[in-house]
């Protein structure tokens, strides 16, 4: 009968946290005044993709929109939103997600 001593549970619960952790790049905003939602997702959509970034990156398609707070609530004035982009140098991934917001008139919460 094979039994486990208390490392090699230890180092088996630890290799599965491993399996799970993620960053989480969302950012809860607020839309710009000017704009209704639909506007605001198509201009982060659309600039996402090409947003001027100050080092050097290339966009590698990190982008998310989704109307509404953490739970869902306020979907005409926030969204949780993110645009990456990847450092060509050390594969780093680098958000560009509050200067774009802030550069279409929203600003984050």
């Amino acid at each position: 009968m094979f039994t486990l001593n208390a490392f090699a549970t230890f180092t088996i619960l630890l290799s599965f946290k491993s399996f799970v952790s993620a960053t989480d790049y969302r950012l809860l905003v607020n839309k710009p005044s000017c704009q209704t939602m639909d506007q605001f997702k198509f201009n982060f959509e659309t600039l996402c993709p090409v947003f001027e970034a100050s080092n050097t990156t290339v966009y590698n398609g990190g982008l998310y929109f989704r109307q509404g707070d953490y739970q869902g609530k306020n979907t005409d004035t926030q969204a949780l939103v993110f645009c990456t982009y990847v450092n060509s140098t050390d594969n780093s991934i680098y958000s560009v997600t509050s200067e774009l917001v802030t550069s279409l008139g929203g600003s984050t919460t």
